[in-house]
């Protein structure tokens, strides 16, 4: 989970591999997996894992102390693939969890709102996505995430830019650009981003991949 949040997400990807052979009794790691090779640019690989997880629907993961983990790492994945049917399936299943946060113990993985946002997003529901996402952002300035907090606003930005209605991309670069505020006069970005973070945001919100912007901004892939 650290790793994911850091977004260094490639650097275990070893141990993730191991432990879907050692462990094959616990879909949690091959969901992560999954969510690994998108967020790594290796989106051919996450597609057969993902498909084998979602075999005739979801009723093949159990509802146990990991269902809610492993539902959040699939949304992500079926936003990923465009695969609009699965996107579907989740986001029904997640639904009724909006609201709350993605916890056991001592592991947190952001709002289910998040998710729910990009899931409704990929599916052309607009409306949805910005109410889902403008309650991601309630929650995370109520608990003072601004981790998740920029997460959400990336997915706002995403969602406004397929959209495309009218002032939806000045609202986008707005997301992923400066706001007043700073003491001195000067801008601050959302979630206390510095220039450089926020330019890969941009870069995000425009489509690149990890690959595309590390190569343009001349950072490791795994950055």
């Amino acid at each position: 989970l650290l790793r994911y949040e850091q977004g260094r997400l490639g650097e275990v990807e070893e141990t993730i591999a191991a432990l879907t052979v050692s462990q094959p009794g616990l879909l949690l790691w091959k969901a992560w997996l999954a969510l690994l090779y998108c967020e790594t640019s290796q989106a051919e690989k996450a597609r057969p894992i993902f498909e084998e997880l979602t075999v005739g629907g979801l009723a093949g993961i159990p509802r146990d102390l990991f269902w809610l983990f492993v539902m959040a790492a699939l949304g992500p994945v079926a936003t990923a693939l465009s695969d609009g049917d699965r996107c579907g399936l989740i986001y029904e299943a997640l639904e009724p969890y909006g609201g709350r946060i993605v916890s056991h113990g001592p592991f947190t993985w952001g709002p289910v709102d998040l998710t729910l946002g990009a899931l409704a997003t990929t599916l052309g529901s607009f409306d949805r996505a910005e109410a889902h996402l403008a309650a991601c952002d309630d929650l995370c300035l109520r608990i003072d995430a601004p981790l998740w907090l920029v997460r959400s606003r990336r997915e706002q930005a995403r969602m406004l830019e397929r959209r495309a209605g009218p002032g939806d991309a000045k609202r986008a670069r707005k997301l992923v650009g400066g706001h007043p505020g700073r003491p001195g006069g000067g801008s601050a970005l959302p979630g206390g981003l510095t220039e450089r973070e926020a330019e890969v945001l941009r870069l995000v919100v425009e489509g690149g991949t990890n690959r595309e912007i590390a190569a343009r901004l001349q950072l490791s892939e795994k950055t």
